[in-house]
């Protein structure tokens, strides 16, 4: 299943509770790919990891913009798992824990 989001950003894979493959290109950009995985420790706590790729053009604009941007992006994933965490903890805290009797 494909799901065009915008542009020419796609859903590529969807396993709920598991992964999220997007995928994109861009003629200025290149090709590009963002993923999402959620990783289980243990019983109570799951890791979310995402990575990104792009296939910047390599000409002196690509690298820099690639150096401008890179900061910024950073920044922003950041604060978008930041977030997510902050949900998924108030969600956890909220729900009624179940206990082995």
């Amino acid at each position: 299943m494909l799901l065009v989001l915008w542009g020419d950003e796609i859903v590529k894979v969807l396993k709920p509770n598991e992964s999220l493959l997007l995928v994109g290109h861009d003629p200025v950009i290149g090709d590009t790919s963002w993923s999402f995985g959620l990783y289980p420790l243990d019983k109570d706590h799951t890791r979310l990891v995402t990575r990104t790729r792009v296939r910047w053009p390599i000409t002196p604009g690509g690298i820099l913009w690639l150096f401008v941007t890179e900061p910024g992006s950073f920044l922003m994933v950041r604060k978008m798992l930041l977030g997510i965490k902050r949900r998924a903890e108030q969600v956890g805290a909220q729900s009624p824990k179940h206990i082995a009797v």
